[in-house]
């Protein structure tokens, strides 16, 4: 997931959400731009796999995010 870290679920939603991940076996891993990593709820949602970046630009900052993964 992309984003600027702008985020409002209900409770509703963020349950289905974890439960999706559960059942279907997959991970949300989220990059935030210029943002909190911390914030909530995205940090809820991807089970705290959030990093944040200021600089798209030269791939500086994304790259060693792409290489742990």
């Amino acid at each position: 997931m992309l984003t600027d870290g702008q985020c409002a679920v209900s409770e509703a939603f963020h349950s289905w959400y974890l439960d999706q991940q559960h059942s279907r076996e997959f991970t949300t891993y989220a990059v935030v731009i210029g943002g909190d990593p911390k914030a909530e709820p995205l940090n809820r949602l991807c089970n705290g796999k959030v990093w944040s970046v200021r600089d798209l630009a030269t791939g500086s900052e994304i790259q060693p995010l792409f290489r742990r993964l």
